[in-house]
């Protein structure tokens, strides 16, 4: 009976039941494109003050609008969708994996980007103190739904 059960999951592996070495990759992945997409915001609230700035913070509100993620997600969600139709087929693997990775790493772009708004405008002396709290438990929120 053992080696039946050994058999038939032996196709598994580890990190299927735990997911903690590639949580470690996804952390890496999401640092490695929030951080700079909140500096890049903060470099340019900062350089905005000496010269124009228009063309990043138009990329800046680009990057924080939804289209892309959802049309790439969509298309990894129709290759996940497709992969259990043709579960033998490792193409429609690869591209489903290689798509929702970087659908991951989109958000993760955009998280930084709001990151970077949301930090500067604690720099303006225009807010009062409740919205400072309702931007910080809104935040708390994201950033805890991301781990």
């Amino acid at each position: 009976m053992t080696s039946f059960l050994r058999i038939q999951f032996s196709k598994f592996h580890r990190s299927d039941f735990s997911p903690l070495p590639e949580g470690w990759n996804a952390l890496v992945i999401f640092l490695a494109w929030a951080t700079p997409a909140a500096l890049v915001v903060t470099l340019t609230r900062w350089r905005g003050r000496f010269t124009s700035v228009r063309y990043l913070d138009s990329a800046i509100a680009e990057g924080i609008g939804p289209h892309l993620w959802n049309v790439v997600g969509t298309l990894g969600i129709v290759l996940f969708g497709m992969l259990i139709l043709q579960p033998r087929s490792r193409w429609i693997a690869v591209a489903a994996n290689n798509v929702l990775i970087n659908t991951f790493a989109i958000g993760a772009l955009t998280f930084g980007l709001l990151f970077g708004q949301w930090s500067n405008a604690f720099a303006t002396a225009n807010l009062q103190r409740w919205q400072i709290w309702a931007n910080g438990a809104g935040f708390g929120v994201l950033f805890s739904m991301v781990l």
